[in-house]
């Protein structure tokens, strides 16, 4: 029998979802507003504590706008925030062992094209994170990037040079201090690679 997660947890740690709700609204075009429970989001992210504060409640109003920031990109965090699960990873499935090693195949292919996005998507979740003062959700995204360079590691059998790319690189250092993790983790990633060029 397969050992399964438990579950179960104290019942002091459990998440208060009962009132009050705030109001966060997301973007400048595309706006986007959500209600998500003040303790929760309070309790994860220092930005949004602050914020809330009564005294910058008082002087600003219930309703919090992020307009520099993507709606989707908000929403995941907020999926990873209720229930500690990232869903980004697309269905499609490499087409051949042999499609893997081509790399000017990447481009054109499903496969890879998903695995681009979800890099990119889990990305910019981290830049969202750290601008929230988000530690716990930092520190999962930098795992999920981990999970998915390994995976990526694993399909690829020969090593065809780094999977991510200038324009994720680019992003992530227009928005991260040079202290970021995950700064470090893309030049880590680099060198490894740096045998394939």
């Amino acid at each position: 029998m397969s050992k399964k997660k438990d579950v179960r947890i104290f019942s002091d740690e459990a998440k208060t979802l009962d009132r009050p709700v705030v109001e966060i609204t997301v973007g400048s075009e595309k706006k986007e507003s959500f209600c998500v429970h003040k303790n929760l989001i309070c309790e994860r992210s220092a930005f949004f504590a602050n914020a809330l504060k009564p005294e910058w409640v008082k002087a600003n109003g219930k309703k919090i706008e992020l307009q520099d920031d993507d709606p989707e990109i908000f929403s995941l965090y907020l999926q990873l925030l209720y229930t500690d699960k990232l869903p980004v990873k697309g269905r499609e499935t490499p087409k051949s062992s042999d499609n893997l090693k081509k790399s000017s195949d990447r481009e054109h292919d499903d496969f890879w094209r998903s695995k681009d996005a979800e890099c990119i998507q889990i990305c910019q979740l981290y830049i969202l994170a750290d601008k929230l003062q988000d530690v716990t959700s930092k520190n999962t995204v930098v795992d999920a990037i981990i999970e998915l360079l390994q995976e990526i590691e694993v399909l690829e059998d020969a090593d065809l040079g780094p999977f991510l790319d200038f324009d994720v690189i680019n992003r992530v250092y227009d928005g991260t201090p040079e202290s970021s993790p995950l700064r470090r983790l893309m030049t880590d990633h680099w060198i490894h690679h740096a045998n394939t060029f």
